[in-house]
């Protein structure tokens, strides 16, 4: 299990500087901010006022995406590293119930955070400007306003490598649990989406232009990258914060 008695076992000793304390709590203060603004206006859009069958299923659809996913799960962490990074600015960050939020944190940004972030949002702006139709049907971004494209896909893909960059982390013994935790993620997504495909429904537009090998094809592809960003913020942080003493 992630969390267990020993907890404290991985949890770093090292503390933040005032300064660099001070950065964070300011971080993701505003970041939060941005959060409830782009959730106020974002979320009330009605698409069912649409003429268009097609347009009024994102309803209820644009709940499958994978950008409100993770969007709604800053909703969670951003409070989170507001609460941790408080309690060490007030010195209380090794009380028991803070160490383990603290793991709580570090596991949720490390094993699902930053790798789905980086993968969606890099992907969303190589379909958005070769062809915005292969997400979803044109007209549904009329409903929208066009910084809130950023908003999704830039200010988060910014704010995940600046998390990466400021928060001490270190490697733990084992790569395996935080990476079964996110293929777990991504088998669970990857259901949703296919539980829509075979019912007709397309989440992403482009899964109706392609073949079922095709579709394979990306589920395989999609995993690798995650991957590929999972593996990858781990190189950075051992570059940042060293590789933890045996």
């Amino acid at each position: 299990m992630l969390l267990s008695t020993k907890i404290t076992v991985d949890e770093p000793e090292q503390r933040s500087n005032d300064r660099l304390l001070n950065f964070r709590l300011l971080f993701y203060g505003l970041s939060s901010i941005h959060w409830i603004i782009a959730a106020v206006v974002l979320l009330p859009i009605d698409f069912s006022v649409d003429e268009d069958p097609k347009i009024q299923i994102y309803s209820t659809l644009r709940f499958k995406f994978i950008t409100t996913w993770f969007n709604l799960m800053l909703g969670l962490y951003l409070p989170l590293c507001l609460y941790c990074d408080w309690k060490e600015k007030c010195n209380q960050e090794n009380l028991p119930h803070v160490v383990v939020w603290r793991k709580v944190r570090d596991v949720l940004f490390t094993s699902i955070m930053f790798p789905t972030i980086m993968f969606a949002d890099i992907l969303f702006w190589r379909l958005y400007y070769k062809d915005m139709s292969l997400i979803a049907p044109v007209a549904l971004f009329a409903y929208v306003p066009d910084w809130s494209q950023h908003s999704l896909h830039t200010f988060t893909l910014v704010s995940a490598l600046v998390d990466l960059c400021v928060v001490f982390r270190q490697r733990p013994k084992s790569l395996k649990p935080r990476f079964m935790l996110m293929s777990c993620f991504f088998l669970t997504y990857t259901l949703v989406v296919w539980q829509s495909y075979i019912n007709g429904i397309m989440v992403y537009s482009l899964l109706g232009t392609f073949t079922g090998f095709q579709i394979v094809l990306l589920i395989v592809m999609s995993y690798l990258e995650m991957s590929f960003y999972f593996i990858l913020q781990w190189h950075v942080i051992d570059y940042i914060w060293g590789k933890p003493k045996s």
